[in-house]
């Protein structure tokens, strides 16, 4: 399942749901974000995935 988290000028951004259940070993578990941009001519996709610090 995929949640929209925002949506502007013609930007979707979205990102698949996080389970329910975590292991402990996961407490800080980062989604990718995935940007849809929607246009006439075609759909473009940019993933954007986080960089762990």
């Amino acid at each position: 399942m995929w949640r929209l988290l925002i949506d502007r000028d013609g930007y979707f951004y979205i990102f698949p749901a996080l389970p329910e259940k975590r292991a402990k070993s996961e407490p800080n578990l980062r989604p990718p974000v995935l940007v849809i941009y929607e246009s006439g001519d075609g759909n473009q996709l940019l993933i954007l995935s986080p960089k762990i610090s």
